[in-house]
């Protein structure tokens, strides 16, 4: 896989290249260092995104749905 594809940034790809170019005088942890730091933030943000569904979807299965007038809604009540 390309390194764009796994999310890396601009700034991670450049330093990665910069590991390469000089490979002879870096370590194997020095990379993994770099990949290990993107999944942390990847598992932040999936941990961040379950939250926010959870909560989503409660208010939302709240709702009744129905056709009546949105001025008794419970999305908009929650949101408030």
């Amino acid at each position: 896989m390309k390194a764009k594809e796994l999310g890396l940034s601009l700034d991670e790809i450049r330093e990665l290249l910069g590991i390469k170019l000089e490979a002879t005088e870096h370590s194997c942890s020095e990379v993994k260092a770099i990949t290990s730091a993107k999944l942390m933030v990847i598992d932040e943000k999936i941990a961040e995104l379950t939250r926010i569904r959870t909560a989503l979807k409660k208010i939302n299965d709240a709702c009744c749905g129905h056709e009546h007038d949105a001025s008794h809604c419970s999305i908009l009540a929650a949101l408030e």
